[in-house]
């Protein structure tokens, strides 16, 4: 690329941001930006949100958005009703975080062995390899053996800032940061069997990935019976 001669404008300058690449500047201009660091953030809500529908007019739209609180990288997932102006209500209408503490029955959690099939996460259906990766924790710091370690991702927090060496991260919930997960409502219209239901209305389910290591899929309804529960 030839030099500019003193006293005329660079092809770059004279023609603006479309020559940028040709002329070299985009590398450096990309170098620029620092890497991401979500503790650095001054918003806790990363991703965009989501609505539930569209027609504001139905007074019945929810908007959902997922969060991460900094010093404890814990996250939630808010749902916030809609008028038919598209404000927002002051209240929440539930915190998925909230009730996921609150849960006392069996969490329905599954995973995929090596070869791809479908399993519930328990230790003892896993394969030999992703049972030995979860037992390195015993290994490298003496304290929580794989079973533990899968406990303690499924929601058991007796593990948590117990003082023992290398004991497991203290969280401030059981639902991991949400950062870049953005919020996916499903309105189903069919059973589990793949057959179209014929008398009860579409199922809303909101799903979304936190750094739990897991895509979560939570109730959507507009009801307050079950709103915000984990499937």
């Amino acid at each position: 690329m030839k030099t500019a001669n003193k006293g005329q404008a660079a092809p770059c300058a004279r023609r603006g941001l479309l020559l940028l690449l040709a002329c070299g500047a985009l590398p450096t201009a990309l170098q620029a930006f620092p890497d991401f660091d979500p503790a650095a953030q001054a918003l806790p809500v990363i991703a965009p949100p989501a609505l539930s529908g569209h027609d504001l007019r139905s007074q019945a739209q929810t908007v959902f958005a997922g969060q991460y609180e900094q010093a404890l990288w814990n996250g939630d997932l808010l749902a916030i009703s809609l008028d038919n102006a598209g404000r927002a209500s002051p209240q929440a209408r539930f915190s998925a975080a909230r009730q996921l503490d609150a849960r006392t029955a069996p969490r329905l959690i599954f995973t995929m062995k090596s070869d791809g099939s479908g399993i519930p996460f328990a230790f003892a259906q896993l394969g030999m390899d992703q049972q030995r990766a979860l037992d390195r924790s015993k290994a490298r710091l003496g304290v929580a053996a794989g079973p533990q370690v899968l406990d303690y991702l499924r929601g058991n927090r007796s593990l948590e800032a117990t003082g023992e060496p290398g004991g497991l991260r203290t969280r401030g919930s059981r639902l991991g940061a949400i950062i870049q997960s953005r919020p996916l409502v499903v309105h189903d219209t069919h059973l589990a069997s793949g057959q179209p239901k014929t008398q009860s209305p579409p199922l809303p389910t909101v799903f979304v990935g936190s750094n739990d290591g897991m895509l979560h899929a939570f109730d959507a309804g507009a009801t307050e019976a079950g709103a915000g529960r984990e499937r």
